[in-house]
């Protein structure tokens, strides 16, 4: 019996990629979008296998091509693809130290269309270098770790796995610092999530900072502090670390420390820029710059909120104690809805409109978009003709009954067979690659994307988003 798969393919790359199947062939030019095709098959899509390769004879020519699986695949809707460059040619790439040029991934949707993108793989630690200088920082995606520090505390606290110097080299670029003073003022701040200690100290984490724009001065960081406890002194011991540090003169070189974003990349590229999540810095009476700081921030909020900062719109999703895992399905929607600035654009997108709704929130997982309505009404600031709006969205959720901060992030069992509960970082890399590359989709821009455990799945999501930029 011949079945049809209907599948659609995304080429972000400088290279033509070539699909073949039985008597299909095809072939998508670099840059370029296919519409949903239906492909005649015998493969059931439990049992179909995608192989990826790349020839030494034809480096240009990312090749695809669909194969029978005698035992059934792996019950996941995204993953990334591994490509078969040969023995030889493997060996010579080991050799010269070189990495693959190319990413695919696949990523499958709840109507069971598959659908393939690929996109040019990047030297993270450096990733900025290729932007030009006059590229806004509000106009940028970037990607952030929740709770970057939060490496300890396991289940309810930890967030991360990996330290803060790996984290910059994969290209994490918004850093969530929350600190506290567990000895009382004047003792040192140190990394804290909620009452666990992460055992560093804020000197170490600027040490690691600074060294890391120093090596790598195409780069920008946006710093974010919280105060993780109640103490007194906390503000007085932040700036007078952050002084010391390297000294007055040298802060205030290294240090973005304005009440708004960056006009342009330039300006700071190899510096830090504070937003900060905490009262006033100083005193009343003084009229010191303390870096970015929204006028409010609502508690666990279940509404994508709005505020502004002075020449740009803000628009916050911040909605983490879910309540249990199965909410975990309506805060991926949520997430996917604010990851959309064009949603930002009254002129373009009304979001509270269930058909633009579902134009935006498509193929890559069932979205109730009444429920979503009902938890989220959007409460919109008609911006100004050119004043940019700047997204944060966090995709990190958890709550003490079975919705750990890893279960949001990563999942678990097998959510296709129906014995498990699909990830909020599957589910978001998922939407990603499926959203169409058509004029009429809202671009991804001027996003910052704030994960837990964000190296999963597959070290997809950092790349999807970084890819926005391109």
């Amino acid at each position: 019996m011949v079945n049809h798969l209907p599948i659609t393919i995304s080429n972000r790359t400088s290279a033509q990629i070539k699909i073949n199947h039985l008597s299909f062939d095809d072939t998508v030019a670099p840059h370029q979008h296919t519409f949903t095709k239906a492909i005649p098959t015998k493969i059931k899509l439990k049992n179909l296998k995608i192989s990826v390769s790349i020839e030494a004879e034809r480096p240009n020519e990312i090749q695809i091509k669909f194969s029978e699986s005698n035992r059934i695949r792996k019950f996941k809707r995204f993953w990334k693809l591994k490509i078969d460059y040969g023995v030889h040619q493997m060996d010579q790439m080991l050799e010269k130290g070189k990495r693959s040029r190319f990413e695919v991934f696949q990523s499958i949707s709840d109507d069971g269309s598959v659908t393939l993108m690929a996109i040019t793989a990047r030297d993270f630690s450096s990733w900025m270098s290729h932007l030009s200088d006059d590229s806004s920082i509000s106009s940028l995606t970037l990607p952030g770790t929740h709770n970057t520090c939060a490496l300890y505390g396991w289940p309810l606290g930890t967030c991360q796995t990996r330290t803060l110097s790996r984290q910059l080299k994969d290209g994490i670029r918004f850093l969530d610092l929350r600190l506290g003073l567990p000895k009382g003022p004047g003792s040192p701040l140190t990394a804290y999530h909620g009452f666990h200690s992460q055992s560093i100290t804020f000197t170490e984490i600027l040490k690691t900072l600074i060294n890391f724009v120093t090596e790598q001065p195409s780069e920008t960081i946006i710093i974010s502090i919280k105060q993780e406890d109640k103490g007194d002194g906390f503000k007085e011991s932040l700036m007078k670390e952050m002084i010391d540090f390297e000294g007055a003169e040298s802060f205030k070189n290294r240090w973005w420390i304005d009440d708004c974003l960056p006009q342009s990349l330039g300006l700071v590229r190899g510096k830090l820029i504070l937003f900060s999540r905490i009262e006033s810095l100083t005193e009343p009476s003084i009229s010191e710059p303390e870096g970015i700081r929204l006028p409010s921030w609502p508690n666990n909020s279940r509404e994508i909120w709005e505020t502004k900062i002075p020449n740009t719109n803000v628009a916050v999703q911040d909605w983490y104690d879910i309540g249990s895992f199965l909410s975990i399905s309506k805060k991926s929607s949520l997430a996917c809805l604010s990851l959309c600035r064009a949603l930002w654009e009254p002129s373009k997108y009304d979001p509270t409109s269930n058909e633009e709704a579902r134009n935006v929130v498509q193929t890559g997982q069932n979205v109730n978009i009444q429920e979503i309505q009902e938890s989220s009404e959007v409460q919109k600031v008609q911006p100004e003709t050119d004043i940019p709006t700047w997204v944060i969205t966090f995709l990190s959720a958890s709550s003490p009954l079975l919705a750990f901060p890893v279960i949001c992030a990563k999942g678990f069992g097998w959510p296709k067979m129906g014995l498990g509960i699909e990830g909020v970082n599957s589910r978001v890399s998922r939407w990603l690659v499926s959203r169409r590359d058509e004029e009429s989709e809202p671009s991804i821009k001027g996003v910052v994307c704030l994960m837990d455990y964000y190296q999963s799945p597959k070290e997809s999501l950092v790349s999807l988003l970084v890819d926005c930029n391109f």
